[in-house]
């Protein structure tokens, strides 16, 4: 065996064939196979998204439908509802109240009088209004449209609206019983 046949022996003892394996997908191949939006959702998925859509788009016109109630709140008895059970009882608004009566103002275009009603009903007014037709896209194409959505997000978008609701609540409870 001469010097050359020595180091080839050598070299193939340390490293394994190059077509054992598959070639390594690009960076630019791996985003794309990661991606959640190149795998077909499944139907009850689709389903859910398209009913969730349709719901907010239910929930958008219905507000728009409402005559907003002059006091800030007390809307929601339009559709049947009873009065708040909280001011009812203790004399105080709770944190939801004036909440349909903001959706009513901002499907209305009036922003200043749907702050003056529930801050937080603004927020999920708008949420809504931005979810439902990225909902229904989605749901038809079967794929996420625009951005996915990322459980942290949803969950930051969840608490911050419960806090404002609740800031809200407590600057009105102040500003009320200081009276």
């Amino acid at each position: 065996m001469d010097r050359g046949d020595a180091s080839r022996a050598e070299t193939s003892l340390v490293r394994p064939p190059e077509n054992l394996y598959p070639p390594r997908p690009s960076l630019h191949d791996r985003g794309r196979q990661r991606s959640s939006r190149a795998v077909k959702m499944p139907w009850f998925k689709r389903s859910v998204l398209i009913g969730f859509g349709l719901g907010l788009l239910a929930l958008l016109a219905t507000a728009r439908s409402l005559e907003p109630d002059p006091h800030g709140f007390g809307t929601h008895e339009q559709l049947g509802l009873p009065p708040c059970t909280l001011k009812a009882l203790v004399g105080i608004r709770c944190p939801s109240c004036g909440m349909t009566t903001s959706w009513a103002w901002v499907m209305r275009g009036r922003i200043d009088r749907a702050l003056r009603a529930n801050v937080g009903g603004v927020l999920l007014a708008f949420l809504a209004a931005m979810a439902a037709p990225w909902a229904l896209l989605s749901g038809v194409a079967g794929r996420w449209r625009g951005v996915s959505p990322n459980d942290w997000v949803l969950l930051g978008i969840c608490v911050a609206t419960m806090v404002v609701t609740l800031v809200d609540w407590v600057s009105r409870l102040v500003i009320e019983l200081g009276k």
